[in-house]
Order: structure tokens, then sequence, then C-alpha cells
């Protein structure tokens, strides 16, 4: 089935020649253009776009007020705004609603590109409800003692900014919304950031303060509705599995951006969670129950009330806000790792290894359900041949979390 694309800019010339560059992928997709705000909200009135790519700055309904109607019209619409210059306060207004921003001029190499990561982002999961999930998501919920901390810190008379963001670094879901901003075209033209403390330090205090204080692109986790489900233990836990998996890529000889992928994919690996217990606290709750109370995967818990699991929504909210691939492979397959295409050791390959090797080497809080997950994939580190370095890697993980890892 042809994907529905939708291009849209005030400049005729602008359209002309992106339907010249985009010509020999007619076959593929279904492609229309309008000229300005107003001719797209009469398209998206008649029917639903898998992709539509906006300029911001055009006259009447700009881009970013494009896309805000677009999301609360057609959710699952992938949203990418693709402008040169534009004032900072039409860049804030579009971070919540779009999902991806390019830089003019840009090569049609960066534009196909892509498209074909929003299309395929359908064709991977062709789930109606979970697309509508991930596009209303516009950022994650930040634990309140960090998200307190940060905004007393951004309120001083002289904020620190190395203090934001050791802040910023301890939050996955802050982390994760300022690394997409920091990689997109209107923050910075440098590629591959994966680390939150360089992510605050490159958009500084300027950009920093209205993001967060004003921007409603940030937002504090409501204790109110936590039960079964801790998102502390969440946060430690990522944070454990994140240096582990560090580690255990840097004893492996793994390049520089394979270990930062590992680290950064540790962090984010159960964001999935996250999102459940944001947007379906109730049913959140009851699958952990489920899973606990039958002694079953957490994942096919999951599958039996939403029908897909918290690997397949972290994973496809990476790929939409635009991650590398190694980082999003990581996240999607840490729990099924043989299903992953890429051979030898990636980063999943060291999270999957990490999640297993801290496991259970954190106590659990009063109150919290643990519930399984699936054993180290015995097979596939075989595969690897990597089964004598298993002893190392738990050594790794020991000294990492000073407690007892699981045999």
């Amino acid at each position: 089935m042809k994907r529905q694309i939708l291009f849209v800019d005030d400049e005729p010339n602008v359209l002309d020649g992106i339907r010249r560059m985009m010509r020999g992928e007619r076959t593929e997709w279904d492609m229309e253009f309008a000229i300005g705000g107003p001719a797209a909200v009469e398209l998206i009135e008649q029917r639903v776009f898998d992709v539509v790519v906006s300029d911001m700055r055009m006259p009447i309904i700009d881009g970013a007020e494009l896309v805000e109607r677009i999301a609360a019209k057609s959710p699952r619409t992938v949203r990418i705004i693709l402008s040169g210059q534009a004032e900072q306060e039409a860049i804030l207004r579009s971070i919540g609603p779009a999902h991806r921003f390019l830089s003019k001029p840009c090569t049609p190499e960066e534009l196909k590109d892509a498209m074909r990561r929003a299309c395929s982002l359908h064709d991977r999961l062709d789930n109606v409800e979970l697309n509508g999930l991930l596009g209303k998501i516009r950022s994650l919920p930040s634990l309140p003692s960090v998200f307190g901390q940060i905004l007393a810190e951004l309120n001083a008379d002289d904020p620190s900014l190395i203090r934001i963001g050791d802040l910023v670094a301890a939050d996955v879901g802050m982390s994760m919304k300022l690394l997409q901003m920091i990689n997109s075209g209107y923050f910075a033209r440098i590629k591959r950031i994966t680390d939150p403390k360089q992510a605050a330090q490159l958009l500084g205090l300027s950009l920093l303060r209205p993001l967060i204080l004003s921007a409603g692109v940030f937002s504090a986790f409501s204790v109110e509705r936590e039960s079964v489900f801790s998102i502390d233990r969440l946060l430690q836990n990522a944070a454990k599995v994140s240096e582990v998996a560090r580690r255990i890529a840097r004893a492996e000889g793994a390049p520089p951006h394979v270990v930062e992928d590992a680290a950064f994919a540790g962090l984010v690996h159960d964001i999935g969670r996250l999102v459940f217990a944001s947007y379906f606290p109730e049913l959140t709750e009851r699958v952990i129950h489920d899973s606990v109370e039958r002694d079953e995967w957490l994942t096919r818990a999951e599958v039996a009330e939403f029908g897909y699991t918290h690997a397949d929504v972290g994973a496809s909210l990476l790929s939409l806000w635009a991650f590398p691939d190694g980082i999003v492979e990581a996240v999607a397959f840490h729990h099924t790792p043989q299903e992953c295409r890429a051979a030898g050791f990636t980063a999943l390959t060291a999270v999957h290894v990490a999640e297993f090797m801290v496991g259970r080497s954190q106590l659990v809080p009063d109150g919290v359900l643990d519930p399984p997950i699936p054993p180290l994939d015995v097979d596939y580190i075989e595969g690897l041949g990597l089964t004598p370095r298993i002893e190392t890697w738990r050594s790794l993980a020991f000294e990492s979390v000073c407690e007892k890892v699981p045999s």
C-alpha cells in the first residue's frame, strides 16, 4: 500500500523542486503538494496522511500552527518541519507537536531518508492504536524531584549549566527530548549527540530556560498515579543498565559510537514502560499484577493487554524522534536479540546482557511488584562466539552496581 505524503510550503518554486526531487518515489508514495497552510488544512480535513512535511515560515498559518492542528486531527501522522531561519518563539511552539526537524538547505538524501524512516515506522508497526498513541506523545514526564531541582536551578540568581546537565542526565524523559532537539537542524548541525549533559551544554541557558519554564514541553510525573509501578525504581534500574552496557561495550573494544549508543540505549531501554504508566496507569497496574501472579514474562502480559510490548513502544518513539538505528534496535530487541538482523557485537548485545546482569540486583520498594522479564539469551551469545565473555561481563556488572548479580 502506498503511503500518503503531504508537502507544504508557501513558495511554489520550492514545492516544484521537491516534486522533481521525489519523482522517482512515485511508485512508493502517493504525494500531494499544498501551497501554504490554509490549503494544507483543507487537505488534512479531507484525508489522513501518513507523513506531513511543512515549511515553518508561512503567512496566515505557519508550520508550528499547522503541525499543532495535524496533531489534534490525526495523531498518527508523522509531522516533520523543514525550514531555514525561524524565530525562537515559532520553534518553541513546534517542539511538542513536531516529530522531526530538518534544516534548509536539505539534501535530497536527507529528505528521502527522513521520509523512509517515517514510512517504515508505519510499515513495521501496523497497529493504528499504537501509531495514534505515539503521535500524541510530545514529551515524557520527569521524576518530580529532578524536575523540581531543575526548576529551582533555572530560577536561581546564578544558574549552573553544569548542574542542570547533571540533573537532565538523571532523568530519562528529559534526556530523550533534549537529545531529540539537539540533533535536529534547528539547534545544531552536530551529528550523533547521545550524551544528555552535552546536549544541555550545547543548547545553553538561553534555550533551556524557555523550553523548560514556558514551552510546556516538560512536566513532572504524577506521584498519585504510582502504585505497583515505581518510576524511581525504573530510573535507578535504567541508570545501572546504562553504566553496565557502557562498560561491556568498552571491554569488547567496540567503536566509540557503539559505546555511546549502548550507554544511551541502556538509559532508555524501558522507556515504553514509562509511556504505559503515563497514558494507561490502571491498565499498567493490571498488566504488572497479571505478570507477577502468573509468573509470566512482562512482555507477554503486555501483548495480551495492549497488543504490543513496552519495547515496541520505546523503539517506535525513538525511531519517530529520529534517533540512530543502533539505539532503536537495542531498545526494540533488548528482550529478544535474535530477532534483530544486525550482525556481530552491537549496542543491542551490551544492553541485553546489561539488563540481565543488573536484573534484581537492587532492592524492590515495599508495595512495588517486580514482574518477570525474559532471561539472558545464551543461544544469541553463543552465536556471536562470546559465551566465554559472560563471566567477565558479570564481573563488570558486579563492580558497577556493587551488588550481587544473577547467576
